[in-house]
């Protein structure tokens, strides 16, 4: 393997370069061989396989042995010059799980049920999955858990389920038709939403339900 600038890349090796880069950005793991010959429209897997050598090769990347789903890169400098390796992906296994709509202004059960696209579930979040308990994603509007590390435009993975613990953060569906994402405490025997921001008070003497429990967190880079 040599280290080259990518400058000196052909058309279609920075094709599949960028390619990874932004499949990572979007999905926090880097992409299969299969979805790099789909997503670039080449004939097979084996062109994918042989632009990765051509990209291993000249020391843009560097697969990782005996892991799906892993390899390095390198980040350019603005003159075109290549940055250390480093990973950007050691997934084994993924799900692929719907991403869930909420719109205020319909029936939140409804729009809950209506999947809007999918995005991937890594498989230590995958594994929690059940027959019982589906896994789904939703995307987060508003700033009332940046305490917790949720920000808007984020997206949460959620289990269903109809109960959770003391500190679990829940997806919940109020008396009055709003879901919201807040933590669950116990105040005596009467649960309450508490928000993650000061600039916002506990939901309390509200009725609610539990649609789910949130078991991970993923933030798409810009």
């Amino acid at each position: 393997m040599r280290g080259t600038s990518e400058s000196q890349l052909t058309p279609r090796e920075r094709e599949v370069l960028d390619f990874i880069r932004l499949f990572f950005q979007a999905h926090g793991f880097p992409p299969t061989v299969r979805q790099i010959a789909e997503g670039l429209g080449l004939s097979s897997t084996a062109s994918a396989h042989y632009y990765l050598k051509r990209l291993e090769y000249k020391g843009v990347i560097q697969r990782l042995p005996k892991r799906s789903r892993s390899l390095k890169l390198r980040d350019p400098n603005p003159d075109g010059s290549a940055n250390p390796l480093h990973t950007v992906g050691m997934v084994e296994e993924v799900r692929e799980v719907p991403l869930l709509g909420y719109t205020p202004a319909g029936n939140p059960r409804e729009a809950l049920e209506v999947p809007e696209g999918s995005m991937y579930a890594p498989a230590p979040f995958a594994a929690q999955e059940t027959q019982d308990n589906p896994l789904f994603y939703l995307r987060v509007r508003g700033d009332s858990m940046v305490g917790a590390g949720i920000f808007d435009g984020d997206y949460v993975l959620i289990r269903r389920q109809d109960a959770a613990d003391e500190g679990d953060i829940v997806l919940a569906l109020t008396s009055d038709g709003e879901a919201t994402i807040k933590r669950l405490r116990f105040h005596g025997r009467q649960a309450v939403l508490v928000a993650e921001n000061p600039e916002y008070p506990p939901l309390t003497d509200l009725e609610f339900r539990i649609l789910g429990k949130v078991v991970g967190i993923f933030r798409v880079l810009s």
